[in-house]
């Protein structure tokens, strides 16, 4: 976790996949009622007990959080890929550490080990064709440029 913000990259289930597990509750495209705001909720809850039990631990009262999450959607493999790359990046892009290999926190060190996770690593080292290429698409994005920003 950065000092001030985090990311994380994480794939919804098909609507009929959270469909069933929801018992084929009845949807509505819109509002209250719609999968985006179930979801929206799911987030809320995670970030609420994140908080709580923060304040517990740390004897303190009140918000963790400034503002709401954002979200964007993954509309392309192109943007999965420079977007996996960006959450690994980014400490090193707001100086928090010269080299983002030396982040502690990240991900990225994870997908390289061989410790139990319970990250996709399979899944994303194959997006990216194998552990070699997912370490040569962080560097080569790095150099090819090193201010890149995909918002998020």
């Amino acid at each position: 976790m950065l000092k001030n913000h985090f990311h994380l990259l994480i794939r919804v289930k098909e609507e009929t996949t959270i469909r069933s597990l929801t018992e084929n509750r009845s949807f509505q495209n819109e509002g209250l009622h719609s999968i985006e705001h179930i979801i929206s909720k799911q987030f809320a809850k995670l970030f609420s007990s994140y908080t709580q039990s923060f304040n517990k631990i740390y004897n303190r009262t009140g918000s963790l959080f400034e503002t709401p999450f954002k979200r964007k959607q993954i509309n392309s493999d192109a943007y999965l890929t420079r977007t996996i790359i960006y959450i690994h990046q980014n400490p090193q892009k707001h100086s928090f550490v010269t080299d983002f290999k030396d982040y502690t926190h990240s991900s990225y060190h994870s997908f390289l080990s061989t410790q139990q996770t319970k990250l996709a690593r399979n899944e994303v080292l194959q997006w990216f064709g194998s552990e070699k290429w997912f370490i040569k698409n962080h560097f080569s994005i790095q150099n090819e440029n090193q201010n890149f920003v995909v918002e998020l």
